[in-house]
């Protein structure tokens, strides 16, 4: 099998390992490859967001409420248990912002995803020549996946653009148009589409962001696989060295 066709499956069963799916008729995988897996593909990447989510929401309650209740305590004043829960509520963002590397870089990959992967690669691959063109490939499809990435934000960017314009415009328009008494009415106005405006924008914002984060978990977890199956296939190459050099050795003895 060519290397290409292989690298394509390799990334297929990553993907399904990911969504937990795994051994399913060709149709039905093909329907769900195609209409139901990219909702479960962004819910997955949007996973981690919430979890960094709810460790801020804890944070900014648990280290405020804490100071709040040592100042308390301590029988000082109002103004000061103030001033302490919020520089709590700022020790709790600093914690948050500064974390130590080994919290994120592995960008939510699992310890259990890279296993399954490394068992898929070692049962696919038979050399590390094979390893090398299959991790060339990756790079290739990873870099295509975040031209993805670039592409859909430009388009939201632009349309975002598109439409702060075209509202700029027409409301520079019903401005000069407008009484006195319709300017109060328009200023609502204003401020409900702008409001509207924002959680519909955040929508597709939050699913590129999702989806970014879930290519990110696919390939760094390939990643960590193939550096994996490298190392083993380099083990092996040792012991092979080391076998041959033990029976040199024993021939020239016996010479």
């Amino acid at each position: 099998m060519m290397v290409y066709a292989t690298t394509k499956e390799v990334l297929q069963f990553a993907e399904g390992h990911l969504l937990r799916v795994l051994n399913v008729p060709p149709f039905v995988a093909w329907l769900r490859r195609e209409f139901w897996h990219p909702f479960a593909y962004i819910a997955e990447g949007m996973g981690v967001f919430i979890d960094n989510f709810f460790k801020i929401f804890f944070y900014s309650i648990f280290f405020p409420g804490l100071v709040a209740y040592i100042s308390f305590k301590l029988g000082l004043t109002s103004d000061q248990i103030k001033v302490n829960s919020a520089l709590g509520l700022a020790a709790a963002f600093f914690v948050v912002l500064f974390s130590l590397p080994s919290t994120f870089v592995h960008s939510g990959v699992r310890d259990s995803y890279v296993q399954a992967l490394t068992d898929d690669l070692l049962g696919r691959l038979s050399s590390k020549a094979e390893l090398d063109a299959l991790t060339d490939n990756l790079g290739a499809m990873e870099a295509c996946a975040g031209n993805r990435v670039k592409t859909l934000r430009w388009a939201l960017a632009a349309v975002w653009g598109a439409a702060l314009f075209g509202y700029s415009q027409s409301m520079a328009v019903l401005t000069k148009l407008a009484t006195q008494n319709q300017l109060g009415e328009l200023m609502t106005g204003s401020i409900n589409f702008f409001v509207i405006a924002f959680f519909v924008g955040l929508v597709p914002l939050v699913a590129i962001a999702g989806y970014r984060r879930s290519n990110e978990i696919v390939f760094r977890g390939l990643q960590f696989a193939c550096n994996e199956v490298a190392r083993k296939f380099n083990e092996e190459a040792e012991m092979v060295k080391q076998t041959s050099s033990n029976s040199s050795l024993q021939l020239a003895h016996s010479a």
